[in-house]
């Protein structure tokens, strides 16, 4: 899936990001600064707070590589981990059309048998580009949120009898 050449919502977030690795003011309501490999996904979500799971929240990360390596960020997290949706889904331009950064998906993954169970946790992960400053990569910025499958209920009410 490929965003549209110019998102004003995905440069907002964008502009953020880059904000926080250059040291600049970082605007945006209820973003959360934190580990986030600290984190269950719950636990941006308190019972009883005022955020909605299905709404989700933005969280500026540090990004962890795995042994060092520049491809392979470390994706555990507490009690469990995040898994690619696949490689890239969408690239964002910025207002002159350069691309400037992308955005992959992953679902959030429990401990279990063999392999991890699949939970309805999601994360949008946007990322920029490598550019001439090299901590450019240095800081994630991520939407968690909940998306559990919706299966349409159909009406099994007994029919009226003639």
């Amino acid at each position: 899936m490929e965003t549209d050449p110019y998102n004003p919502f995905d440069q907002s977030l964008i502009k953020q990001l880059n904000n926080k690795i250059i040291d600049e003011p970082v605007e945006f309501p209820d973003l959360i600064t934190t580990e986030i490999n600290d984190h269950h996904p719950a636990d941006f979500f308190p019972e009883g707070g005022d955020r909605d799971r299905e709404k989700g929240c933005y969280v500026l990360t540090p990004k962890h590589l795995l042994y060092g390596l520049t491809w392979l960020p470390e994706r555990r997290a507490k009690n469990g981990y995040w898994k690619p949706y696949g490689y890239i889904d969408g690239r964002i331009f910025g207002a002159c059309g350069k691309l400037v950064a992308i955005k992959q998906s992953f679902t959030f993954h429990e401990p279990g048998e063999n392999i991890g169970r699949k939970t309805d946790w999601n994360m949008t992960e946007y990322r920029l580009l490598k550019h001439s400053c090299t901590s450019l990569d240095s800081w994630v910025l991520c939407k968690i949120y909940w998306e559990s499958e919706i299966i349409e209920n159909e009406d099994f009410s007994d029919e009226e009898e003639e």
